[in-house]
């Protein structure tokens, strides 16, 4: 149902009608990340990469914390640099900016032959705009409709004197425009306070290059009924790092429950504040905060307590401590750095020599046996011979083989190295003290830090657009030597050239492994996963003589 007013509902009746389409869309992919928002009249905000908008462009603000109520709002912004802009809101009655937040550009489209202005957006006047016939099936089928000229090639045209921007190849090609969100209604141009009446909404589908023009299908809110959305058991973690869904977020299309909850970018470092301890195995509880200036280091807080007046000196060395009035700090590795390329291959690898992080251990290859040197019923352990420590995180399981009377499955309450050798205690009775059999485990193997990470440019040709990262290693990349410790490569190529001096923001990777979640996040307590299904075989197995 097309819900409008009753004075359009009059007009719309009527013998003669002034109406006009109009097309908002709201991108999505590859926005200006926000690093800061001013408690000032107007509010200044600041963007981790320039933003490209001028005076008079709107945004949509989502996932701000802190300032939270600029969140889903639309606001025209006055430029005020390559990474600042303005918006007319009185910013000291608002709570304070914490972290995180994207400014969405908004873009406006009608066929009409001049602009209009309709709830203070421009909807530029597009003279090949084309809106082909909609299809609507009553059976759930998914909502289409094709958007010719407003994705037009070389989109400039001329009318009237004037030049209409449009968009443009380059961020067609970028995928700027992909997944962005759409609204197709109609207004009475000729009394545009009748308000309008919808058409459909949705969200952009693949964009193609036809004959010289952009198409794009528009996919529907009915499109969402033919996707998947429940989750299924796996052991395998279904959360995204970072993810921080907790049923609070209505910028996303669907709830996924609980996420990952490890902070990528934590909140600055504030004087004068309550800070809690993290506690161990749960990335989402406590307080972890990066410095004012950036050094390439987080920091959990492993005493609760107020911070000082200034910000401390820190110690960068990881493990190490910081006092900062009664609280104090741990030194962690950043999830989230910023880096210079300094040495190009293609537009999937690169090369930047300052990278020093060392890989991490990870999903493991093959199943290994590793004999057992030692059994204490009483304390509920095996030993095995070599440090192994961080292949048993406490929680996952492992099988006992070709023992007397320990055959079996086990759950691993903790596992510590004793003298060179690795002793794992077990939640399970452990029947007979007799040292023999072997354990069935995985040897893990070594992760790059960054690998499965995202890494997104800040300069260049390729600003703002993000890839996820193949592989991050200190000396090869496919088989070939490169000078440098820090190579990268990601699955999809960068759309544009790569250039020496371009900067980047990278974030770090996550194979998914029960054993990354416990040693790199620690953050077994969020983890989306069930490792100790038994899986297809064991569950078709059956009793027999033993």
């Amino acid at each position: 149902m097309k819900t409008t007013t009753a004075a359009f509902n009059t007009h719309l009746n009527g013998e003669q009608t002034t109406l006009s389409t109009c097309v908002k869309i709201i991108q999505k992919k590859y926005q200006p990340r926000i690093i800061a928002i001013s408690q000032t009249n107007p509010i200044v905000v600041q963007t981790r990469w320039a933003h490209g908008l001028t005076t008079g462009d709107a945004v949509k603000f989502s996932l701000i914390r802190g300032m939270t109520s600029l969140n889903r709002n639309e606001y025209t912004i006055t430029r005020l640099t390559e990474t600042t802009f303005s918006i007319d809101v009185d910013g000291t009655v608002l709570a304070a900016y914490t972290h995180k937040g994207i400014a969405h550009k908004v873009s406006g489209y009608t066929d009409h032959r001049s602009d209009l202005v309709f709830d203070g957006l421009t909807y530029q006047s597009a003279l090949a705009y084309m809106p082909n016939a909609t299809k609507l099936g009553a059976d759930l089928s998914v909502d289409s409709v094709e958007l010719r000229g407003i994705l037009q090639n070389a989109a400039k045209v001329e009318l009237n004197g004037g030049v209409i921007s449009a968009i443009n190849d380059e961020d067609l090609a970028a995928g700027r425009y992909d997944d962005a969100a759409v609204e197709i209604f109609m207004v009475n141009h000729a009394d545009l306070t009748m308000g309008r009446m919808a058409l459909l909404a949705g969200r952009f589908g693949k964009i193609s290059l036809q004959r010289g023009t952009y198409t794009t299908e528009l996919e529907t809110k009915t499109a969402f009924l033919q996707e998947t959305l429940q989750e299924v058991y796996s052991n395998v973690c279904r959360a995204d790092l970072g993810d921080d869904l907790d049923g609070s977020e209505p910028e996303h299309d669907r709830q996924q429950g609980f996420g990952c909850k490890v902070r990528l970018d934590p909140p600055y470092w504030q004087p004068s504040t309550a800070y809690t301890a993290r506690p161990a195995q749960d990335a989402g509880l406590g307080s972890v905060i990066k410095p004012t200036t950036y050094n390439g280091r987080q920091f959990k807080c492993s005493t609760a307590g107020t911070s000082g007046l200034s910000e401390p000196s820190w110690n960068t060395t990881i493990g190490a401590t910081t006092v900062d009035g009664t609280a104090v700090w741990t030194t962690i590795e950043a999830l989230t750095k910023n880096g210079i390329v300094y040495q190009v291959i293609d537009r999937r690898r690169f090369i930047d020599n300052d990278r020093d992080e060392a890989p991490i251990a990870g999903i493991g290859g093959a199943s290994t046996l590793f004999p057992i040197i030692a059994v204490s019923t009483g304390a509920q352990r095996f030993t095995i011979a070599g440090d192994f420590v961080d292949e048993f995180p406490a929680g996952s399981r492992f099988t006992v083989v070709n023992s007397t009377l320990n055959d079996g499955t086990y759950t691993i309450a903790s596992a510590d190295l004793n003298a060179g050798n690795t002793r794992i205690v077990v939640t399970e009775t452990v029947p007979s003290g007799t040292a023999d059999g072997a354990i069935v485990g995985r040897l893990g193997s070594m992760v790059g830090f960054f690998t499965y990470g995202l890494i997104t440019f800040t300069r260049g040709r390729n600003i703002g657009i993000s890839r996820e990262i193949k592989s991050f290693s200190t000396t090869t990349i496919d088989g070939e030597t490169f000078t440098g410790p820090g190579a990268f490569e990601v699955f999809e190529a960068f759309p544009f050239d790569i250039n020496e001096g371009d900067t980047y923001e990278v974030r770090a990777g996550c194979d998914k492994s029960l054993v990354m979640c416990s040693t790199k996040f620690e953050n077994v307590n969020n983890r989306r996963a069930e490792d100790n299904i038994p899986g297809n075989d064991n569950m078709m197995l059956y009793p027999d003589s033993h």
